[in-house]
């Protein structure tokens, strides 16, 4: 029988139908690669392994579906004329070019909505689609892969890019790679001005809810992550320095 699988190990085996499936997921936990994640918009010239490619696309494939209706298909594109021409695609955010994977996450509508009408269409589609790139972005940060979630483009020329049939729609474009910035945490709301109880106005009705909002597990990750930012950051200017010193002499 089948163990349940952790996350405390460096490899881990899923088990589908009694077959197991083995790919490195790393030693972050899931609220570290939360904190953690940072949308990155320039990228090492370096190639992913693609093991780890692989790893990304089965934490999509293991995100909620609404009635296990798989409706969604994974694009990887590596060739260099073709990311070039997505990131022209993309109303020129030409930065996309320097990442070596780009994953279009394209949906069959149709699907949905033959089981659940417009609503399947219009809204469980984009949700299916929307669990599975935040999985995959989860699982690009904990392999210490930089990301990016990009919305902005022209749907008809990704799919005349990516050679997609009529039936298909573009819901996003993620991009892959080795991170050669360090964006600052950015700031957040606190958790008591996006919480309500029981209501909308929760906050009026218990105005003092004795329920502890705050987490001391939380602020060490947050703690930990603008520290790690800090130290990156400090070692990119260091380089930096280097560099253009020794190009003055």
């Amino acid at each position: 029988m089948a163990k349940p699988f952790t996350n405390s190990i460096p490899h881990v085996a899923i088990f589908i139908n009694d077959h197991p499936y083995k790919y490195f997921v790393g030693s972050m936990d899931a609220f570290q690669a939360i904190v953690k994640r940072r949308t990155i918009r320039k990228y090492k010239q370096k190639d992913i392994p693609w093991d780890n490619v692989v790893t990304c696309l089965h934490a999509g494939r293991f995100a909620p579906v609404a009635g296990n209706v798989f409706n969604m298909r994974f694009i990887i594109v590596k060739a260099e004329a073709q990311r070039k021409a997505i990131a022209e695609a993309c109303m020129e955010q030409y930065w996309m070019q320097d990442a070596p994977i780009h994953i279009v996450v394209v949906s069959e509508t149709l699907k949905m909505e033959r089981y659940y009408g417009q609503k399947g269409a219009r809204v469980y589609t984009l949700h299916n689609c929307a669990a599975a790139a935040e999985n995959i972005l989860l699982a690009a940060t904990a392999l210490g892969l930089g990301s990016a979630w990009v919305g902005a483009f022209d749907e008809e020329k990704i799919k005349d890019i990516c050679n997609l049939p009529g039936m298909v729609d573009v819901q996003m474009i993620i991009t892959l790679g080795y991170a050669d910035e360090h964006p600052p945490v950015p700031l957040k709301r606190s958790i008591e001005d996006i919480c309500n109880f029981g209501g909308w106005h929760g906050r009026v009705e218990y105005p003092k809810t004795g329920i502890n909002m705050w987490s001391p597990y939380v602020a060490r990750i947050v703690d930990e992550t603008k520290k790690a930012v800090k130290k990156g950051a400090k070692k990119a200017h260091q380089k930096a320095r280097e560099m253009v010193k020794g190009k003055g002499s």
